[in-house]
């Protein structure tokens, strides 16, 4: 049974509704790396790390457990408070364009707010009983206001039966349609074989064939379409690559303009330099997508050294074909020390790969990543509150982490992740 505050009304069991949001539009302190996003909004939110509802990006369930997820009432009465006080705050690093990734235009573009981030998808479906204002809704808000969003979802079908409708209804005046004022929808995939597969890391995610269409009519109503293409596992042989190619080609084929590529593994990206490079003849056939800035993230490579440079030339090869490279998503967004983003990482993608029966692609990454850290690290390592949070972190925690460091037992490893699942499953 949930505990719900007692200023929130519960209207269902998971769920609440939180009357007074407070602000809905969030500044960003710092523009982000990859989108000039100065204001965002999220209508819906997860509670905590076991909400019901999948991770945007990562395409999986927050943990086990009901589910809890904050409704936000009254949005639409928030927003036409805060949208005008907004027009005299956007700054012009927040008024150019994403798609052109012209920077260094100082023409004042459609400002950009972020709607849904990677754990809030605006277009979350919630159960029919529920009463609660949708994305579609906060979108046409924005579009009427004079302002351009940037949506991540998984379901953008629902866009593309939202822009038809309010263009046939006249609802909006012309302007508000013209290209450079729709919004931008970055759709995300992961790297799954199958549809099988598919549906145990996006539970809630529309099958990869609604998405394309969806994205094809969409491109077809001249939305600017992006992808955010996740790698879950290991980056393996000739198995990764031939899922990435195949996905690259779909995508291409319905119109997507840019797409993004990120992984959770940290040594992933190089391996993905190469097999892109090597495959520079498909990439050519497939990638003429329109180029997007690419303004460099405070926490990734040294592109200075000469160890980089052969990533360096592959990263500005792959930004010309429109292909542009995420960090790691725990090394660059979390707060934690490197040493507990590494435990936090292999303990997360444990869990996936378990399900999926790829504990030995786990292993054989695994190691890369102990082998950053001395072996006494790990023992300071799993006594910080920080692990202490998470489920299940303890005992099994500490003897997963020193077994491996001190022995490099992959067959003892396998055994005790097995006891520690087995027990916080």
């Amino acid at each position: 049974m949930n505990n719900y505050p007692p200023s929130h009304q519960r209207v269902s069991d998971g769920y609440y509704i939180d009357e007074d949001p407070g602000t809905l539009l969030k500044k960003n302190s710092v523009l982000d790396g990859w989108f000039p996003l100065r204001y965002s909004l999220d209508i819906y939110k997860t509670c905590n790390e076991k909400g019901g509802y999948y991770n945007t990006a990562v395409g999986v369930g927050g943990g086990s457990g009901a589910a809890r997820i904050k409704v936000y009432s009254n949005v639409l009465e928030h927003l036409n408070k805060e949208l005008p006080a907004l027009k005299h705050q956007i700054t012009h690093a927040a008024n150019r364009t994403i798609v052109t990734g012209d920077y260094d235009n100082t023409q004042t573009m459609t400002p950009l707010i972020g709607l849904g981030s990677h754990f809030n998808d605006p277009f979350m479906p919630l159960p029919a009983h529920i009463k609660h204002v949708g994305g579609g809704e906060v979108l046409a808000k924005l579009m009427y206001a004079g302002y351009r969003g940037l949506v991540l979802t998984r379901n953008p079908q629902r866009l593309t039966s939202l822009i038809e409708a309010y263009k046939d209804r006249n609802r909006f005046p012309t302007k508000y349609f013209a290209q450079e004022n729709l919004p931008i929808v970055i759709t995300a995939f992961t790297l799954a074989a199958n549809e099988e597969e598919r549906t145990l890391l996006e539970p809630p995610s529309p099958s990869l064939t609604e998405r394309m269409t969806a994205l094809n009519a969409l491109h077809h109503l001249g939305v600017p379409l992006g992808a955010l293409i996740l790698s879950l596992a290991p980056w393996e042989e000739g198995v990764e690559w031939a899922r990435l190619e195949k996905l690259l080609t779909r995508l291409y084929e319905v119109g997507v303009n840019f797409m993004m590529l990120t992984f959770l593994f940290a040594n992933q990206t190089k391996q993905v330099y190469r097999h892109l490079y090597k495959r520079r003849d498909v990439c050519h056939s497939l990638a003429k997508f329109a180029p997007i800035a690419e303004k460099k993230p405070e926490h990734t490579y040294d592109f200075t050294s000469a160890k980089h440079k052969l990533e360096r030339l592959f990263r500005n090869r792959m930004r010309e074909l429109g292909l542009v490279f995420m960090p790691p998503a725990h090394f660059y967004r979390s707060h934690l020390s490197i040493k507990d983003r590494i435990a936090v990482t292999l303990i997360q993608m444990y869990y996936l790969l378990k399900e999926l029966g790829r504990r030995r692609a786990f292993l054989r990454n695994a190691s890369y990543h102990l082998s950053l850290m001395h072996e006494n690290e790990f023992a300071e390592l799993i006594r910080t509150h920080k692990l202490a949070t998470l489920p299940g972190i303890g005992a099994y925690t500490e003897r997963i982490i020193l077994k491996m460091a001190l022995k490099n037992d992959y067959e003892e490893f396998d055994k005790i992740l097995m006891e520690w699942y087995t027990a916080t499953s």
